[in-house]
C-alpha cells in the first residue's frame, strides 16, 4: 500500500448522529474553552460545547497491513486506514444552535468542515505519526460551535489521528515497549494472510483468557480490539482492570477479518485487559483475537 497524499488523507466523512453508544462510565474530557465573538446580537450567553475524545467504531474494519513505499528500513506492519469518530454536541438556551465548523491542523489551520449540523466527523488514524522518519504527518481537529446570534465558543485541538496498535503476540513494530501477555487454558496461533500481521491468537475451549498489560496513557485515550467473526465464533468476554464485564458475540453467518468489535475509554495510567473465550456449546467454540489498539488522546484544552 502506498502513502497516502495529504488531500486523499485528509477526506473524512460526515457520519450523523452518534455511531457508537458512549459508555456512562465515560468521562467527557472536552467542553467550551473559548468564546471568540461578540456581534451586535450578543444574547448574554455563548454556546456551550462538549466534545468527546477520539473513540474507535465498532462494527468497522482496519486494512491489512503493507509496506510503507519508499521506506525500504521500515517493516511491513503500517496503518492508515484505522476509523475514529471525533463527536461534539453543543446548545444554547437563549437563542439556541446554529452551525458547526471543523477546523484541521496539519502544519498550519484551515476548514475542514464548514457550517454544519452534523455532530460526528470519521476520521482515518495512522500508526506511523513520522513516516520515514520525517516530521509528524498527523492531523488534530478544532471544532466551533455558534448560536443563531453569531456567539461562538471554541475548543482546543483534539489529539491527533494516531492509534497504536499491537499484534496479537503483544509485538509492536514501531519501536514502542511490547505489551506484556499473560494466557490461560488452551491457545494456538493460526497464520492467515487475511488477518492483521498475518496471524490471529484463537481459542476453542471455554474459559480460556489472555490478559495484557498495557502501557501508561493520558486522559480521553481509547482501547479497541480487533478480531475475526465467522459462522463457528463465540461470544468473548472484555473486561479492563478486572471490571464489569462486557461480552460481545463474533458470530457472523460469512467471514469478517479484522473487524473492531469492542471498545472501551481508559484513564489516566496503566491499565490491564483480559480477553475471555464465553462459548456456550461446541458449535461456536472458537475466538480469533488479531489485534489491541489504543487511540492516545488528550484532555482537549
Amino acid at each position: 500500500m502506498g502513502r497516502f497524499s495529504p488531500s486523499s488523507f485528509l477526506i473524512g466523512f460526515l457520519a450523523a448522529g452518534a455511531v457508537v453508544a458512549l459508555p456512562a462510565s465515560a468521562a467527557v474530557t472536552s467542553v467550551s474553552s473559548a468564546t471568540t465573538a461578540t456581534v451586535a446580537g450578543f444574547d448574554g450567553t455563548t454556546p456551550s460545547l462538549t466534545v468527546t475524545p477520539l473513540q474507535f467504531v465498532p462494527g468497522t474494519t482496519i486494512e491489512a497491513t503493507s509496506p510503507l513505499s519508499g521506506c525500504a528500513n521500515y517493516p511491513s506492519n503500517v496503518h492508515y486506514q484505522i476509523p475514529l469518530d471525533l463527536k461534539w454536541s453543543g446548545s444554547d438556551p437563549d437563542s439556541g444552535m446554529a452551525a458547526y465548523d471543523v477546523y484541521v491542523n496539519y502544519g498550519e489551520e484551515r476548514p475542514e468542515v464548514l457550517n454544519t449540523q452534523q455532530t460526528t466527523l470519521r476520521l482515518r488514524a495512522e500508526d506511523v505519526p513520522s513516516p520515514c522518519g520525517g516530521g509528524d504527518s498527523s492531523y488534530k481537529y478544532r471544532i466551533v460551535a455558534r448560536d443563531e446570534q453569531g456567539n461562538s465558543a471554541s475548543s482546543g485541538y483534539s489529539a491527533p489521528n494516531v492509534a497504536w496498535v499491537w499484534q496479537e503476540d503483544g509485538t509492536n513494530a514501531w519501536q514502542r515497549e511490547p505489551l506484556g501477555v499473560a494466557k490461560t487454558g488452551t491457545w494456538r496461533v493460526s497464520p492467515c494472510a487475511c488477518s492483521d500481521g498475518g496471524k490471529t491468537l484463537f481459542s476453542t475451549v471455554s474459559g480460556s483468557s489472555v490478559t495484557y498489560y498495557l502501557p501508561s496513557v493520558g486522559a480521553g485515550s481509547d482501547l479497541a480490539v480487533v478480531m475475526g467473526k465467522n459462522s463457528n465464533r463465540a461470544p468473548v468476554a472484555f473486561s479492563v482492570d478486572g471490571g464489569p464485564v462486557q461480552r460481545v458475540d463474533t458470530y457472523s453467518a460469512t467471514p469478517q477479518n479484522r473487524m473492531v468489535v469492542w471498545r472501551a475509554p481508559l484513564t489516566t495510567g496503566t491499565h490491564t485487559l483480559r480477553i475471555t473465550n464465553s462459548a456456550t456449546g461446541s458449535a461456536r467454540s472458537r475466538i480469533d483475537v488479531d489485534a489491541v489498539m489504543i487511540a492516545p488522546g488528550r484532555v482537549f484544552g
